[in-house]
């Protein structure tokens, strides 16, 4: 189970969301870049939304999941603006940890 600490970005306003992702696979850890940008991915009838590395494919670079409290924020921002309107970027790497800042533009 991936163990994720969350909080908010207060200078930012309500349109930037940092999750700090712990106990993240160490070969998915490799694939990672500091300020590289990470895809998020809706699963289709479901409310999860997963954080993939990048220049992954078929699930290989999953780093963990936007906690739920999360969820209809950014589903509803993407389902209002399209599908790309946001960045996801990785701002900091660290032994098994990953810091992830989600921009909703």
């Amino acid at each position: 189970m991936r163990f994720f600490t969350f909080f908010q970005n207060k200078q930012s306003e309500s349109r930037v969301i940092t999750l700090k992702v712990d106990v993240i696979d160490p070969e998915v850890l490799a694939k990672c870049e500091k300020y590289r940008y990470v895809n998020l991915w809706i699963k289709p009838q479901s409310s999860q939304i997963k954080i993939f590395a990048p220049n992954t494919i078929g699930g290989s670079g999953f780093i963990g999941l936007v906690p739920s409290e999360y969820d209809m924020r950014i589903k509803q921002h993407l389902s209002n603006n399209g599908s790309k309107s946001y960045e996801a970027k990785i701002q900091n790497i660290l032994a098994n940890t990953c810091t992830i800042t989600i921009q909703l533009t």
